[in-house]
Order: C-alpha cells, then sequence, then structure tokens
C-alpha cells in the first residue's frame, strides 16, 4: 500500500515568473501566491497580502454590516460563527 497523489486535485503555489522543472509539479495546476488561500469549514484564510485578502476582508465586513442591519431591526441577533473567522489571526 503507497501513497497516490490525485495530481487533478492538487495545486502549486508560486509566484507567477517562477519556473517549475519537476514534471509531477508541473501538472498540478498553478494559483498565483497573490490568490491563494486555504479553505477553511466557512470561509478562506488567505495566506498572503494581495487581492484574496482583500476580497476576504470586503466579505467579512459585508457580513458584519448584515448582521448589524438585522440587530437594529430585531433588537437581538447572536453570531453563529466568529465573525473574522482566520482572518484575525493573520
Amino acid at each position: 500500500m503507497g501513497l497516490h497523489l490525485n495530481a487533478s486535485k492538487c495545486e502549486l503555489i508560486a509566484h507567477q515568473g517562477s519556473s517549475v522543472t519537476d514534471e509531477l509539479l508541473r501538472s498540478f495546476l498553478r494559483v498565483d501566491v497573490r490568490n491563494a488561500s486555504l479553505i477553511a469549514y466557512h470561509s478562506c484564510a488567505p495566506l498572503f497580502h494581495g487581492a484574496e485578502l482583500d476580497k476576504s476582508w470586503s466579505e467579512r465586513c459585508d457580513d458584519l454590516a448584515t448582521a448589524a442591519e438585522r440587530l437594529s431591526e430585531n433588537g437581538r441577533f447572536a453570531f453563529s460563527n466568529p465573525p473574522l473567522g482566520d482572518l484575525g489571526a493573520t
């Protein structure tokens, strides 16, 4: 019994200009570091500063605005998830 990678489900996170010579790594889907994130339970956690981090912060701000609006409408609201998720740790 050995380990077998499903290359169609693998991603190579690398800078756009970097050169990859390994045949197996070249078969992975290439993701620029600015767009890389880890998928968590309810959200994603960007790995680096860039567009993905900006998008995630914007989504969390929208979530908080919605929560504030609901709170003002009915006077009560409970967060089911931490409002910043994994973004607060970066």
